[in-house]
């Protein structure tokens, strides 16, 4: 039997918090960060959405039910290719296959009412009659406008999706993933109207030929207390909620604070009761974990601005002086979280070389690539931050010596001094024939005296 020794006690405590705390983990959740909060919901998937940073993710591929989150789908089409302004009217056969007990506005066979009120009616009390309506119109009938949405769905990239209405009422072969619903919810969200439909806390719907004026609530209790005020939450801007038996409570969200927009996915979550009785709807708390979660611990890192000097570049015939200093073009930032040290990224600069003035401001001199951990993230380009006028004098000698540099202008003044040389050859000899002439004339004039 071994001994342990009793300093090593608290290590060993240690060690078994670390252990039973990886048992508690759910299956499929990826801790990257170690401060993650614990979700119940079977499928999760947290991002941000200007980045698509995936910040949580929790057996995001598992084939779950969407419930009513599949209208976000329904959504979407009409949107694509609906008119919203078109008049349509409630056929028989929409209004009487919406299975009962589901959610439903309360349309009439032969009641007409705009796609745009009709897109209210989906997505704010999540009306399954108002999204057979939007089928009909959209897709000629229901069978065709839901293989539609399974053909938008693989067109997204959803590998795990099928679709058997247009509502989510409960069907075995009627699923999705997290990761799949957060696909088509970026997808719908490139509609402002979607988010501003999702984001209404109540809507008005005007009469129509049978029915009055209609007000509805949304379902959503993280913008909506009409219900209940305890699940409500500042940052949250919208979304779709779904609930049936088989499929727990689901709920797409969106939020946002500051710089960092947010977008949940949460299938198959639970419902529970306290001790006291008390009702808790687990998509609502899970969502706003994540949410305090993710604006507590990410922001964006600023590693360049336009201001930060980079790097200076030798430049020559230049007055005053022999450099510029290089600023980025654009600013680079990066979602981090906050327990990331500055130290992970690094800069490598590629410079222009025999930069000569003059130097214009803005001038493009070279660039430089961040890195995040040994992973490239941005390359942005490097310009003069101020013009290098160019010196006169430095510039004359320069093009001075250029000019005897070539190659031509030695033959040539190799020429020039062969014909100086020749005719100082020349003059030589010829003034020595002068010379000589004078002297016999001399000599001559001296022998006839």
């Amino acid at each position: 039997m071994s001994v342990i020794h009793a300093s090593r006690r608290p290590y060993l405590r240690l060690c078994a918090l670390i252990l039973c705390a990886l048992l508690l983990l759910p299956a499929g959740s990826r801790a990257l960060y170690g401060d993650e909060p614990t979700i119940t919901a079977k499928g999760v998937i947290l991002i941000e959405q200007t980045t698509g940073e995936t910040l949580f993710e929790q057996n995001a591929d598992d084939r779950l039910y969407p419930a009513s989150t599949t209208k976000i789908m329904t959504a979407l089409l009409l949107l694509e290719y609906g008119h919203l302004n078109d008049v349509v009217t409630a056929s028989r056969e929409a209004i009487t296959t919406v299975p009962r007990g589901s959610s439903h506005v309360g349309l009439k066979i032969g009641e007409q009412m705009t796609l745009y009120d009709l897109l209210i009616c989906m997505l704010v009390p999540s009306g399954n009659d108002a999204a057979n309506v939007i089928a009909e119109a959209v897709g000629g009938t229901i069978p065709d406008f839901v293989y539609k949405m399974n053909q938008r769905a693989k067109e997204l990239g959803c590998s795990d999706t099928n679709f058997e209405n247009t509502h989510g009422f409960h069907d075995d072969n009627h699923y999705t993933t997290a990761r799949d619903l957060l696909k088509i919810t970026l997808a719908a969200m490139q509609y402002p109207l979607f988010t501003e439909i999702s984001g209404m806390v109540q809507a008005t719907v005007p009469a129509t030929n049978i029915n009055d004026e209609r007000i509805f609530n949304s379902t959503n209790y993280m913008i909506s207390a009409t219900n209940t005020s305890a699940y409500l939450y500042a940052y949250c801007t919208g979304g779709k909620t779904g609930s049936t038996t088989p499929a727990g409570v689901c709920l797409v969200a969106f939020a946002q604070k500051d710089d960092l927009r947010l977008v949940s996915v949460l299938l198959g979550a639970e419902t529970t009761y306290t001790h006291s009785g008390i009702r808790q709807i687990r998509s609502y708390m899970d969502t706003k974990k994540l949410f305090v979660w993710a604006f507590r611990s990410f922001s964006f890192r600023t590693v360049l601005t336009t201001s930060t000097p980079v790097a200076e570049v030798p430049v020559a015939l230049a007055d005053k002086r022999d450099f510029v200093v290089v600023r980025p073009e654009h600013a680079v930032s990066k979602l981090v979280h906050r327990s990331v040290p500055d130290d992970a990224f690094s800069l490598k600069v590629t410079l222009a070389e025999d930069v000569t003035a003059p130097v214009d401001r803005d001038e493009l001199l070279g660039s430089v690539t961040v890195y995040f951990k040994d992973r490239p993230i941005d390359t942005v380009a490097l310009r003069a931050s101020t013009a290098v006028e160019r010196s006169q004098t430095l510039y004359w000698l320069e093009q001075t010596a250029a000019f005897f540099k070539r190659p031509w202008v030695w033959y040539a003044l190799l020429g020039l001094f062969l014909l100086i040389a020749l005719y100082i050859v020349f003059m030589i000899l010829h003034n020595r024939k002068v010379q000589k002439k004078v002297q016999r004339r001399r000599r001559h004039s001296n022998i006839r005296r």
